[in-house]
């Protein structure tokens, strides 16, 4: 079969890299279609792939559904899947479903919630989106979301059926992120992964850790970056986010505590030695691939009480959750577990074993198979 995955850009993100993930074990033929740019992640996709990028104009809908429908034509597609919650990406698979009818499925994919989904700030811009993604919903053949959490918010916030959504989480290499029997250390080593702006939080995180008096042998690696691989700023207030907290660093003093490593690409070594993965985001998280890598590699986590997580983490056994969105709650659970792996290492092992397990559940295998099954 012949499936068209349609994105936004082809820079790196959580879904360029998860469809190259489905597409590397999938026995279809996979087709990527990015409306408006290349990026490192199409680049390595077209390797092996069928990649098309589009350059669309981001405001002439009509032009580019007509352009998307002869391309999915021509390559005599049988399933295409919008990715993106953008509305020209939903508008263009809406297009192209009308056009086509029966001869293509159509996915609809939700890969973030609901309420971090829909313009806040502009009503007349939330109006029009909000139409485009319901006209989009019952035109489509079937629709996924990536938590039950992601699922339940665009229920309530559009009246839809849950009875019609299928959750499929997110998978990760299992085999890449591997667990790794831990060593007792003299520090106990957290770690944080993922993007830096506002919303994931990490100026709370140095706050806690400001918390922790030295009798607490901790380090903290704060590995992300607030720039995209081609030097985009990947949010309006992320560059002077990353400044803000280095100086956060210097005013806490905390130099020889934490260390802003930037981005990294063998992430799965930075979590083999890690004690502890934090998690601090304040935003409503669809699902959060980097704690399931992190468990896969048998890291215990801490987050707060936000979006999917404790869909991921079960409360004190591979991990915490914080009830209070603050720095002092943070660092009361970072000083509880810490305390585990201080006095009680079995049981802090026992965490780490059944991290593990819990990321089993998230393999890349198993989203492939339930996204697979609405083929046909």
């Amino acid at each position: 079969m012949n499936i068209v995955h349609l994105q936004l850009s082809g820079e790196i993100g959580g879904i360029s890299v998860l469809t190259k993930e489905i597409a590397k074990i999938s026995e279809h033929n996979n087709i990527f279609y990015f409306v408006f740019e290349r990026g490192c992640i199409s680049d390595e996709i077209a390797k092996d792939n069928t990649v098309h990028i589009q350059n669309g104009r981001h405001f002439d809908f009509i032009g580019e559904a007509v352009k998307f429908t002869e391309f999915c034509k021509k390559h005599n597609a049988d399933v295409m899947i919008s990715h993106s919650g953008a509305p020209i990406v939903r508008f263009l698979c809406t297009f192209a479903k009308k056009a086509l009818g029966k001869k293509v499925k159509f996915i609809l994919y939700w890969h973030s919630n609901g309420y971090d989904f829909f313009y806040k700030k502009n009503k007349i811009k939330n109006i029009i989106q909000k139409y485009i993604e319901k006209t989009a919903f019952k035109t489509a053949d079937s629709a996924v979301a990536i938590s039950c959490t992601v699922r339940d918010s665009f229920a309530d916030l559009c009246g839809f059926d849950k009875n019609k959504i299928t959750v499929i989480y997110n998978g990760i290499d299992l085999d890449k992120f591997s667990f790794s029997p831990r060593k007792e250390h003299d520090v106990f080593n957290i770690i944080y992964v993922g993007r830096l702006f506002p919303k994931k939080g990490v100026h709370l995180l140095i706050k806690a850790m400001s918390f922790l008096s030295d009798a607490y042998k901790v380090h903290l690696d704060i590995v992300g970056s607030s720039v995209s691989p081609r030097g985009n700023i990947t949010d309006e207030n992320s560059d002077e986010y990353g400044k803000r907290l280095k100086e956060l660093v210097e005013k806490y003093r905390l130099e020889n505590k934490i260390s802003l490593c930037g981005a990294q690409t063998n992430v799965e070594e930075w979590l083999a030695k890690s004690s502890l993965f934090v998690h601090p985001a304040i935003l409503q998280e669809g699902f959060g691939i980097t704690l399931a890598e992190a468990m896969a590699c048998g890291v215990p986590c801490l987050a707060f009480d936000k979006g999917a997580m404790r869909e991921i983490i079960e409360n004190g056994k591979n991990g915490f959750i914080a009830e209070d969105a603050t720095a002092e709650c943070l660092a009361q659970y970072i000083k509880k577990l810490y305390e585990i792996w201080d006095g009680d290492f079995g049981k802090y092992m026992k965490m780490c074993a059944a991290a593990r397990e819990t990321a089993v559940k998230f393999s890349i295998e198993e989203t492939k198979n339930q996204l697979e099954s609405l083929y046909n």
